[in-house]
């Protein structure tokens, strides 16, 4: 199963956990029949070259398991269900819950409502200094940025003006 952290704000972890959210919702556990046919709705809705590439696994290996030529062995099997964030049970039976215990395995600590104030407070104020606007998203990407790395944090670093203006221009240019 792929970390917590990368469920708690990272694109691929987002991703992950939004494709075994969707399977589960749309085909709960008994909804695709045949191993094939789950690797495939878990191709289709994390992207082939994304869970290839998550899972370890080649392309070309993930097209012939999808279409029956090949079966995956315990270890691939345990690499796509991680990489896609379903069960292992579900993916090779389709019995079970389409998701690991999601309530221990995608739910991140907590947010610390006084140290998200202090991250958003200060992006607010670099972005008012530069006058670099930025979207929403990228603004969220960013404080989920600052937020994960500790700033905020009483006990945490300090969070130089000059180290949040070069991020606040990475996040801008992507």
């Amino acid at each position: 199963m792929a970390s917590a952290k990368g469920c708690g704000g990272s694109a691929s972890g987002v991703r992950e956990h939004a494709a075994a959210k969707y399977v589960s919702e749309n085909y709960g556990p008994a909804g695709v029949k045949g191993l094939p046919q789950r690797i495939a709705m878990v191709a289709d809705v994390m992207g082939k070259k994304e869970l290839a590439r998550r899972s370890g696994i080649s392309e070309s290996q993930l097209y012939r398991y999808i279409g029956g030529q090949s079966q995956p062995t315990v270890e691939p099997l345990v690499a796509l269900a991680a990489a896609a964030g379903v069960s292992i049970r579900w993916l090779v039976s389709g019995e079970g819950p389409v998701r690991e215990d999601a309530a221990a395995a995608h739910v991140p600590a907590p947010l610390e409502g006084d140290r998200l104030s202090a991250v958003l407070e200060a992006v607010e104020r670099a972005l008012a200094v530069r006058e670099t606007p930025l979207t929403p998203h990228k603004k969220a990407e960013l404080v989920v940025l600052l937020y994960e790395a500790g700033f905020g944090d009483p006990q945490g670093a300090a969070l130089a003006p000059a180290v949040l203006g070069r991020l606040i221009r990475l996040v801008h240019a992507r």
